[in-house]
């Protein structure tokens, strides 16, 4: 099943919708405004034509719609530098509006030509920098300004329906997408292998709008595009239109100033179109007669004779271009129009709803953590309170004349003191330590002699103990008088033995004193 195309007809410098006409691979729908509808209701035309869409679509057995196209009414495609090639900087200088000028003032006013290239329609434009990899570096770049009011309304409208075209384009990318040799599989010319893919021409007269519509692409991209207005033949049932020798000149013209500003110029030319050249007159000069379709190659081949002329008898130009990419299913093939593209659709506007919810619902949890954390706050400060007046009472307690203020300056006056206190203590004298060493020295000399046995010697900080084991106790008796007859000033022996038996001999206890040094002395 082919895909069904939407070309959309518009009037009034492409702001009011005309018509529609509904193109598939072997359908051709049409559907136009009624006369007597008021211009300015344009939503109500755009719910016509949006109900009208989803009824032919319903009686396919594929209801989808592979692109809406938009044609060339009000547009304009012209050359800016490439550093101008920017689309909010384009509609800023365009929306400018007239420089006014004083008379009184001798300076010229320098006037911006973009502007009086491009229609100044404020927020009604869409504006599309041109590929720049088709032309020569450093040369003009091509753009496109096409009123997309009618496609934005007619967007959003089959959107809430649940119709989403797949492409949102114009009838100048049709074009090139239809009829360039370059992609055309069946053509000689694209089994030929290059390194440089050429440049084609495409022009489509249509009767129906009586317009001369041409676009410059290579290998489909479209490279710049233009229209101008044809002469009508009145009275005949189907529309037919003139080409006369000023419309092939005016067409030759724009090409050489494209070429001028992009720096290349087609090598094949694709006419598509039958126009009609009436019986002349008696008395008009053959130059002022319109052409034929074979004059019109003629023409075309004497003012370009560098291309290739290909012409194709299509009465209706962009049914068949329409019915060809249908045919074929390269909808998708189709460049789109940034603009229109870009605007959000019920998907979009679902997504920014949901994502609004998250929001709120995350700012409400930043808001429940801020109360707690608030709450927190007051019970840590009034802990803190607590806290201080007990201290301030503990600090009463220790100190009824101290006047607390502060827990620190409390604790300072504490710490004040403390220092005072440790200054009016004595300091610890430590105790020189006793000579034990030297009054164990003398202890052996004493009891040294044959037949005594020493079996303990304890020593501390106050008295010296001296367990001994003799045969009688005389020896014992020697012992202690000679212990206390030495004058080293060290021990004090007292008088008593303590003895007792020990396995038939005698055990004494020596014990003595520490002398005092400051007493001894």
């Amino acid at each position: 099943m082919s895909d069904r195309l939407c070309y959309i007809r518009r009037t009034d410098r492409g702001i009011v919708l005309r018509g529609l006409r509904l193109i598939g691979g072997h359908t051709d729908d049409s559907w136009v405004v009624d006369p007597g509808a008021d211009p300015e209701l344009i939503i109500e035309t755009i719910d016509e034509a949006a109900e009208w869409i989803r009824q032919r679509l319903d009686m396919s057995s594929k209801a989808d719609l592979g692109a809406l196209v938009l044609d060339t009414d009000g547009s304009a495609c012209t050359w800016v530098k490439p550093e101008d090639a920017d689309p909010s900087l384009l509609e800023s200088r365009v929306n400018e509006g007239p420089i006014e000028h004083d008379p009184d003032e001798l300076e010229p006013v320098a006037q911006d030509a973009l502007s009086e290239r491009i229609p100044r329609l404020p927020r009604e434009m869409d504006y599309q920098p041109l590929s720049e990899d088709q032309t020569s570096t450093g040369a003009r770049r091509a753009i496109l300004a096409i009123p997309d009011v009618p496609g934005r309304l007619l967007k959003d409208k089959l959107d809430a329906m649940g119709i989403r075209p797949e492409k949102l384009t114009s009838i100048w990318h049709a074009l090139c997408i239809a009829w360039d040799p370059g992609l055309d599989s069946s053509n000689a010319a694209s089994r030929i292998v290059s390194s440089d893919a050429p440049i084609s021409a495409i022009v489509a007269i249509d009767p129906n709008d009586a317009r001369l519509i041409w676009a410059w692409s290579r290998e489909g991209e479209l490279i710049c595009a233009g229209s101008s207005r044809l002469r009508r033949v009145h009275g005949e049932h189907e529309p037919r239109v003139m080409i006369w020798k000023s419309d092939v000149a005016r067409l030759c013209a724009d090409w050489l100033g494209w070429s001028s500003q992009l720096g290349v110029s087609p090598s094949r030319v694709v006419v598509l179109g039958e126009p009609i050249a009436p019986p002349p007159e008696e008395d008009s000069p053959p130059t002022e007669r319109p052409y034929d379709a074979a004059q019109l190659g003629a023409a075309l081949t004497q003012r370009w004779p560098d291309a290739t002329l290909d012409l194709l008898g299509e009465p209706d130009p962009i049914g068949a271009t329409l019915q060809r990419i249908a045919q074929r299913e390269i909808s998708g093939s189709l460049s789109t129009i940034q603009g229109l593209e870009a605007r959000p659709t019920r998907a979009h506007r679902s997504m920014f709803r949901w994502a609004g919810l998250a929001l709120t619902a995350a700012a409400c949890v930043v808001l429940l953590l801020a109360w707690q954390f608030m709450s927190r706050a007051n019970t840590i400060k009034g802990e803190t309170r607590a806290l201080n007046a007990q201290a301030r009472t503990v600090l009463s307690d220790y100190d009824p004349a101290m006047q607390v203020t502060q827990v620190r300056r409390a604790v300072f006056d504490l710490e004040s003191d403390l220092i005072a206190i440790r200054q009016r203590q004595t300091p610890i004298e430590i105790p020189a330590p006793k000579p034990i060493l030297e009054a164990l020295e003398t202890v052996s000399y004493v009891v040294g002699s044959p037949g005594i046995e020493v079996t303990k010697v304890t020593v501390n900080t106050r008295t010296v103990t001296v367990v001994l084991v003799v045969s009688e106790i005389a020896q014992a008796e020697r012992v202690l008088s000679s212990l206390r007859s030495i004058d080293d000033s060290l021990l004090d022996w007292r008088s008593s033995l303590s003895p007792s038996n020990r396995g038939g001999n005698i055990q004494v206890s020596l014990l003595a004193d520490w002398r005092d040094e400051e007493a001894g002395s």
